[in-house]
């Protein structure tokens, strides 16, 4: 059990960071950063899809990487979804599909980038 959580705890902290920052009625504004809104979106969660693969990837399952990128995607989009739904019931937001639609992307290049990455690897070996 304390092998798996050793996996579990950077995603699950990232996802109670995101949920955090999106519970904020007065979010800091990223209207000056170079990519805006949309792309802090992508960025967060690209790095949620690597987090999120890698502990499905730790686990005693030891699944395939591509199984671990695309239940990581599935997994980060839906946390995208449920915290934009959440967004709706926060004073001074409001939910968005283009939100979604930037977490997914990032998601994708997040999920991308870890299988790469263990491809890779493991040609390396």
């Amino acid at each position: 059990m304390l092998g798996a959580l050793r996996h579990w705890w950077p995603p699950i902290a990232y996802m109670v960071l995101i949920w955090i920052g999106s519970s904020l009625s007065n979010p800091v504004s990223v209207e000056s950063l170079p990519f805006r809104d949309k792309g802090v979106h992508a960025l967060e969660y690209a790095i949620l899809a690597v987090l999120l693969a890698r502990a499905l990837a730790g686990g005693p399952a030891r699944r395939s990487p591509l199984k671990c990128a695309l239940l990581a995607l599935v997994l980060a989009v839906g946390w995208g979804y449920l915290d934009e739904l959440h967004q709706a019931f926060v004073p001074s937001r409001d939910a968005s599909l283009l939100d979604v639609l930037a977490d997914a992307l990032g998601a994708s290049l997040g999920s991308t980038a870890f299988w790469i990455h263990a491809l890779w690897r493991s040609r390396a070996r």
